[in-house]
């Protein structure tokens, strides 16, 4: 089951590319989420770095299996491979497989093992995704915009700490007079 407040934490907006080189790390342009097959189902990230594991299967956090169109482990051949745009898998002329990058309802995400999404609804394909061979795709957080956000709540905790300051004076003036009036 999702929870109500990870929904609220997961940034869906896509972060920068760069270039790595690496023919097994792949980057999503746009919306979307690889579909890895873990021990407890089906699970969803954006890190696409993944590995060929010794059986040929292209693997990604922990081990998961990268998923095809329609669902299966995506093995490659020994030798070079090329990925297409469009997520075509292919070794030679030859089409292995298409990588199955998922479009999720944002309401149904919840936080999986290994920092990867679940989906109480489960994904559905994308029409037209873009995979992109040999990059990574960064954080999508902004360290400038989260700076500022700090830098916010630190003020406003500030202002409320010269508040009960100001609170404690006045009181304790108060307290001072109604003893002086008195005695």
């Amino acid at each position: 089951m999702a929870s109500p407040t990870l929904t609220a934490l997961v940034l869906l907006t896509p972060g920068q590319l760069s270039e790595t080189g690496n023919p097994t790390d792949l980057a999503l342009t746009g919306e979307g989420f690889f579909e890895l097959r873990g021990e407890t189902g089906l699970q969803y990230t954006r890190n696409g770095q993944f590995t060929r594991d010794h059986d040929g299967r292209l693997v990604g956090v922990g081990g998961r299996a990268i998923q095809g169109v329609g669902g299966g482990d995506i093995v490659l051949p020994e030798g070079p491979f090329s990925v297409e745009a469009d997520g075509a898998v292919r070794a030679g002329d030859r089409m292995i497989a298409r990588i199955a990058v998922m479009s999720l309802d944002p309401a149904s995400i919840g936080q999986g093992p290994d920092g990867l999404l679940i989906s109480e609804t489960g994904g559905s394909p994308l029409d037209a995704p873009v995979v992109r061979q040999g990059f990574l795709e960064s954080s999508n957080v902004s360290m400038g915009d989260e700076m500022v956000v700090l830098m916010e709540a630190v003020r406003r905790a500030e202002t409320a700490q010269r508040l009960m300051n100001v609170y404690d004076d006045l009181m304790g003036r108060v307290v001072t007079t109604l003893g002086q009036t008195n005695g």
